[in-house]
């Protein structure tokens, strides 16, 4: 049973809780020097990426559990997300697509469909495997009818798909096509996938709303905010990097979608963003404790991920010449 393999990843999949320890903050840690690391972003087999929700960046560092987890790895101190509300960043983050006034409201009548190319179709011309987990659901390929109302705000919630605005990946009113349901999954499915070291090479991990950080307090009387998502993203990172398919050249991203709204700060070229968020990057090529001050976005992030993965050029807002790949964590030299 996945919560039994998941028995010492906190609540993944329903699976108990247990205590995290504190660690100082994060802040404090050394810089690594940008001359000691590649110029490049490595190759990574894996990558795993869990985007949660509608924090600061002073407010994700002063919770323990996430401090933890940002000691483990590479801290960028100074991240921002593109833009307010939450599917802008989310779709900033799967195609380099860039904010609308519809997208900016988060889409309510589900008539923001995107039709440039994402992610999604970079990896499947690569002939590299590629999955969306999302919480809450059963049919994460079920989109509302266009020019209706968006029946999906709580739990599962459809502006936190990007995939559901990509109509070339086949998600519908129907329940999606079997491309779509092939790709969008579940989250629950994530625990059996890791264990039987069936992890595609890229994956994309959504929990809902409660554990996301959007809700608190949450419908069930957990805290919410960053406590639960804090808690939640530690099981997933135990669960995902115990998996046979993890190696040392895999990376596991952790990252806000925007800051507080009252944060309209953002860099790499736009004179406004969704404000500084907290990123963190897992891997087995950063060393514990690696702080970067170097400015990144979202679109930096998707950037590394297509350099990482060796996809073929940048997708909209990734290939501006203002935004660069996140090169200076890295430990290991890039592969020739």
């Amino acid at each position: 049973m996945a919560c039994a393999w998941l028995a010492a990843s906190l609540t993944l999949l329903g699976c108990s809780p247990t205590p995290t320890s504190t660690s100082p903050s994060p802040d404090v840690r050394v810089s690594a020097s940008p001359a000691a690391h590649p110029s490049q972003v490595p190759h990574l087999s894996h990558v795993a990426m869990v985007v949660l929700e509608n924090t600061t960046y002073e407010h994700a560092l002063h919770d323990p559990t996430f401090a933890a987890l940002a000691a483990r790895g590479a801290l960028l101190r100074r991240y921002y997300a593109v833009a307010h509300h939450s599917l802008p960043n989310y779709l900033a983050l799967t195609s380099g697509a860039t904010a609308t006034d519809k997208t900016r409201g988060d889409c309510p009548k589900f008539d923001c469909l995107v039709s440039d190319p994402s992610l999604a179709t970079q990896l499947d011309a690569a002939g590299l495997s590629w999955k969306g987990y999302f919480g809450a659901t059963t049919e994460p390929c079920r989109t509302p009818v266009p020019g209706q109302e968006d029946p999906y705000q709580k739990g599962y919630v459809t502006h936190h798909n990007p995939f559901a605005y990509y109509p070339a990946l086949g998600a519908n009113p129907s329940g999606g096509t079997p491309a779509c349901q092939a790709h969008l999954r579940p989250l629950g499915e994530l625990g059996d996938d890791a264990g039987g070291g069936k992890l595609p090479n890229f994956a994309m991990l959504v929990p809902d709303s409660c554990e996301d950080g959007h809700d608190g307090p949450c419908a069930d009387g957990r805290p919410g905010g960053v406590k639960t998502a804090g808690q939640w993203v530690t099981g997933a990172v135990n669960a995902v990097t115990k998996s046979p398919s993890w190696g040392a050249n895999s990376a596991f991203v952790i990252l806000f979608d925007e800051s507080d709204a009252s944060d309209n700060t953002g860099c790499c070229g736009q004179s406004q963003g969704g404000g500084r968020v907290a990123a963190v990057v897992l891997s087995g090529m950063i060393s514990p404790g690696t702080v970067s001050d170097h400015p990144y976005d979202h679109y930096s992030m998707l950037r590394t991920i297509e350099d990482g993965l060796g996809l073929a050029g940048h997708l909209g807002g990734a290939g501006t010449p203002t935004v660069e790949s996140i090169t200076d964590v890295w430990k290991t030299p890039p592969s020739p």
